[in-house]
């Protein structure tokens, strides 16, 4: 396994756009945010 540093930019980045997806399809996010399309690391 390759295990990135825990503040790698590239983790950040891909951890807030799940978790905004997540929140916009289950319904509990209050604020609309434009997405990114399709982040890979």
């Amino acid at each position: 396994y390759v295990i990135p540093k825990p503040f790698d930019k590239r983790v950040v980045e891909a951890v807030a756009d799940a978790v905004a997806r997540a929140a916009i399809r289950t319904g509990v996010a209050r604020k609309t945010v434009e997405i990114k399309q399709d982040n890979v690391i």
